[in-house]
């Protein structure tokens, strides 16, 4: 039995345990309240305030988990992976510190104090132990669940409030995240095969993915219900 296993983990190759994962992306459209809300012509000022709140908290732990995976896995693979989303995730905080914030009226440094509430409090606390404990693996196919459930969520919100009573600032930025970026969706890919060759375990790779679907499906009845 324990030779079976050897040679299991062996076969084992990135495409085999990318596609042993299903992403729930029908799931987190269909059953999303914020974009059910939005579809009803039922969102309100807050339910949006509330969204570039937790986006705001969340980028805060982005920020440093993700040049530090870079640092801990000093190889240009997987250093393309984690710089590149530490860069989307600093494009997209500029674009709401500078002009979706101010389009809406919220005060930026009122955002950088306001409490953590419990469903950015699960997803910074997920996020910090990917960039200090994750291997690189698991790090990266938990980074391509997060970017493939997000994108799906605001690709269909852009279609929904692309002309709606909605500042266009507010859909400008969801539409930065219309799509998942081939840089995440193969790079995690190409990194989860770098960290196989350096010895990763492979049952240790998707075990961070279902933490990744839970929180943020929790971030986002949270932006819909408070």
């Amino acid at each position: 039995m324990g030779r079976e296993a050897d040679r299991e983990r062996v076969r084992m190759d990135a495409g085999t345990i990318v596609n042993r994962y299903e992403i729930p992306v029908r799931r987190h459209v269909e059953d999303n309240e914020f974009i059910a809300a939005a579809r009803g012509g039922r969102l309100d000022a807050k339910q949006v305030h509330r969204l570039l709140l937790l986006e705001f908290q969340t980028q805060e732990v982005e920020f440093s988990a993700y040049p530090l995976l870079s640092v801990r896995f000093r190889h240009e693979v997987p250093d393309g992976l984690f710089l590149f989303v530490a860069d989307t995730v600093r494009r997209a905080r500029t674009f709401l510190v500078k002009e979706v914030a101010p389009a809406l009226g919220l005060d930026v440094d009122e955002m950088r104090r306001a409490p953590l509430s419990p469903a950015p409090r699960r997803t910074a606390e997920l996020v910090s132990w990917l960039g200090l404990q994750a291997g690189a693996g698991e790090a990266a196919m938990t980074a391509r669940v997060d970017f493939v459930l997000w994108t799906a969520a605001c690709g269909a919100l852009v279609d929904v409030l692309d002309g709606a009573d909605v500042p266009a600032e507010v859909v400008a930025y969801l539409r930065q995240y219309a799509e998942a970026p081939p840089e995440v969706v193969d790079g995690a890919v190409e990194v989860i095969d770098y960290a196989l060759a350096a010895g990763e375990d492979p049952e240790r790779i998707p075990r961070s993915a279902p933490h990744m679907d839970t929180v943020i499906a929790d971030l986002w009845h949270f932006a819909a219900a408070g």
